[in-house]
């Protein structure tokens, strides 16, 4: 394998090295009007963000829109490339690329549709909320793939191109391949997007859709039977621990099966009314720029979602473990749940002009059809809903935000959920910094699976309360330090959880009370960087809400240009460690977890090195995942389920324009 690595390497080097170069052209990021459109005043990246490289030869503009308005150039950066770029710094799987994960942050938020099950599956998902909306001047494709041991293998494709200047489409396709270290634990996930965006060029007519599909499968080994297998030179070779379903030596996969599926498809449009005005810019030269003054929206959408379970051997002992009642066992036991909208949504904004500020507030009202049920029983439903947004994201002057949105559901199944979000920020003056405060409450009913239990003929009903959860706090970031603070107080009331492995489901009776303080601090020295994250969290013990006391993760990095500049180096680690907590019981059943009081495991330092590399178009890596195993025995992740060994990664990202 290294042998193959370092003549692959050494080739990409003496071929690129040579090769043409690629050059772009960024613009400034604009504000108020400006934000939709490209800007006025052509300027090169930093070297280490952005997609320009130094040079005069602009050939290619490339940015993208996120259903904020917000806008961002294209990130070709190489510190991150040998990251698989799935989980963010605070989550943590089973153990294998793919598997079940949860935050070492707790968070207040809850969705406002009325849902099958947690959402826990997020981050090997394509997601609505996420899309980004691309403008480029030149058709561009990317290529990123990962390769690692034990079979682990991510693969990403994208490409988009514009149509005409004003209507681009992208499309992606993603692949999750992991057999993992230990046995019956293989991932297998498949994602696909298309995307399209479209502007009128006077700006008044806007139109945007999507197709989503998801596909996720996962098998369930139900952990170790022993930890003290890790520390037996009998069972060095991981895939030969025992685990708690039995798999025969000569078979790669678990009787037990775990699919998920979704599919979305919407088409959102929207018309303004206003007046078209000219203005100046920086260089004089003579622009228009369309003022709505009431836009009105219109959204058109379905979603469908599947969840299902399988186990092929199923015996007296896993139905005993795992399930709150009584069937007939089979030759196979089958759970299967379906999730279905479909809905539409009018709304209408009106904009206030004062000066360079725009305040504009957005309401609206929606409706969906919603059924929702298993093999032996079903809920439908109309939904109606309302939503709004006050804001002035279309302000030319940026040093002020106010960002408030509210949606609130009056019928159905999902009725009294609600979704609020409040920001409020400025920007001192003499960069100072950077200061705001944030509010959030989030009401939702319990998810179906937690009130509906239902395996073949037998089913098993309750009634859970809303829960209902609230965070309020404030934040400091100033970017010319590297430096973010924020403070924040989480309450969560009528927790829904589970308790056992039997998905048991009900509301805690008390209120929990989380305290989080989060410090992000980087730091340059010549050619080092180092990148700080901290974070801090007081909770109330003998609760169903156990997160870690203290989370950090850490990078060091060496960044250098070599070959006269041609090649690019970013070698160094990245740390994580959180102090040891009641980590949760993973419950297979639903694919959630449960939480214990029990034990506690002592938690070693996480360590990836890296070695990153740039030419031209082509970036690469090679690193060692959970390089402390190496020395130690592998940390325990949950209950059962040990990390990952130390893992080889090979990584490349590579850019096509055509």
């Amino acid at each position: 394998m290294f042998r193959f690595l370092s003549a692959f390497l050494l080739t990409v080097v003496l071929s690129f090295l040579g090769g043409p170069a690629l050059y772009a052209q960024v613009y400034n990021s604009t504000t108020g009007q400006d934000k939709s459109i490209v800007g006025d005043q052509k300027i090169k990246s930093d070297s280490n963000k952005g997609f320009a490289e130094k040079g005069m030869d602009y050939s290619v503009t490339i940015y993208s829109m996120n259903k904020k308005n917000e806008r961002a150039e294209y990130d070709t950066a190489i510190n991150q490339v040998h990251r698989l770029g799935l989980l963010s710094k605070w989550e943590l799987s089973l153990g294998n690329a793919g598997s079940a994960y949860q935050s070492l942050k707790a968070t207040a938020f809850l969705a406002s549709e009325y849902s099958l099950l947690p959402a826990q599956w997020k981050a090997y998902s394509y997601h609505e909320d996420e899309l980004l909306y691309y403008n480029t001047t030149k058709p561009f494709s990317e290529v990123r793939y990962s390769a690692g041991s034990q079979q682990e293998q991510v693969l990403e494709l994208f490409h988009t191109q514009n149509i005409s200047p004003t209507w681009n489409f992208s499309t992606a396709y993603r692949k999750i391949n992991s057999l993992g270290f230990f046995k019956g634990q293989k991932s297998n996930i498949d994602n696909f997007k298309f995307v399209s965006g479209y502007q009128s060029k006077n700006n008044r007519y806007k139109a945007s859709g999507s197709f989503l599909y998801n596909k996720i499968q996962q098998d369930e080994n139900l952990g170790i039977l022993s930890d003290s297998f890790l520390t037996n030179p009998q069972f060095s070779n991981r895939s030969i621990v025992p685990v708690g379903v039995f798999i025969s030596s000569t078979a790669t996969r678990s009787p037990l099966l775990n699919y998920r599926r979704s599919l979305g498809v919407n088409f959102h449009q929207e018309y303004g009314l206003g007046k078209t005005e000219s203005y100046f810019t920086e260089d004089s030269v003579k622009k228009n720029r369309f003022k709505p003054f009431l836009t009105f929206g219109n959204k058109v959408y379905y979603q469908s979602e599947r969840y299902c379970f399988q186990n092929s051997e199923p015996d007296s002992v896993f139905q005993a473990n795992y399930f709150p009642l009584s069937y007939e066992l089979g030759d196979t036991l089958l759970l299967q749940y379906d999730n279905n909208r479909i809905g539409t949504s009018f709304s209408a904004e009106g904009n206030v002009y004062i000066k360079d500020r725009v305040f504009s507030l957005m309401a609206g009202l929606g409706l969906e059809y919603q059924k929702v049920g298993g093999l032996s029983g079903s809920r439908d439903a109309v939904n109606n809903f309302l939503f709004g947004q006050l804001s002035n994201k279309k302000s030319r002057d940026s040093s002020f935000v106010l960002l408030a949105d509210l949606k609130l559901y009056y019928t159905g199944l999902a009725r009294g959920n609600l979704s609020f979000n409040g920001l409020l920020s400025k920007t001192l003056p003499k960069n100072i910094g950077t200061i705001g405060v944030k509010a959030s409450q989030y009401v939702q009913q319990a998810f179906y699976v937690a009130e509906s239990i239902q395996i073949d003929s037998a089913r098993s009903e309750q009634t859970l309360k809303s829960q209902i959860n609230t965070s309020i706090g404030g934040f400091y970031k100033n970017e010319k330090l590297k430096l973010g603070l924020s403070l924040s107080s989480l309450l969560f009331n009528n927790l829904i959880f589970s308790d056992g492995l039997q998905p048991n489901y009900q509301n805690f009776s008390r209120a929990i009370s989380v305290q989080q303080f989060e410090l992000d601090k980087g730091f340059a020295f010549k050619k080092w960087k180092i990148d700080n994250a901290l974070l801090v969290q007081i909770t109330s013990s003998n609760t169903p809400l156990n997160v870690p006391l203290l989370a950090s993760f850490h990078r060091f990095a060496y960044h250098d240009y070599l070959f006269k500049n041609k090649l690019q180096v970013s070698t160094g680690f990245d740390i994580s460690y959180n102090t040891p907590y009641f980590n949760d019981q993973f419950q297979p059943v639903f694919q959630s977890f449960t939480p214990q009081q029990a034990i506690k495991k002592s938690v070693i330092p996480r360590l990836h090195p890296f070695f990153n590399f740039k030419i031209k178009r082509f970036r690469a890596s090679v690193s060692v995942d959970q390089f402390q195993h190496f020395f130690i025995k592998n940390n325990i992740n949950y209950l059962g389920y040990p990390a990952q060994g130390a893992l080889f990664r090979f990584g490349l990202r590579w850019i096509f324009i055509n």
